[in-house]
């Protein structure tokens, strides 16, 4: 797993909402989260969720797509 790029769209609802996860590598040597979030078509927002190991890492974000997935958003 390198990327995720999911979308939840519901035009009944108004919502356009976009959210990603991608394991990078950071100064360390070690693999961090990283979570972008927020409207399509807009500014979006970013945290680092986690830093580890990479395999402790794809857990983690694997465990994070599938909490989206279960609300809604589909992979794109």
């Amino acid at each position: 797993m390198k990327d995720f790029h999911l979308e939840r769209i519901d035009p009944e609802k108004n919502c356009y909402r976009y959210y990603g996860i991608s394991l990078e590598e950071n100064l360390f040597g070690d693999r961090s989260v990283i979570v972008r979030w927020g409207r399509i078509g807009r500014a979006r927002r970013q945290r680092i969720d986690a830093s580890g190991e990479a395999g402790e890492m794809v857990v983690r974000a694997q465990k994070l797509a599938t909490q989206k997935l279960r609300r809604g958003y589909v992979k794109t």
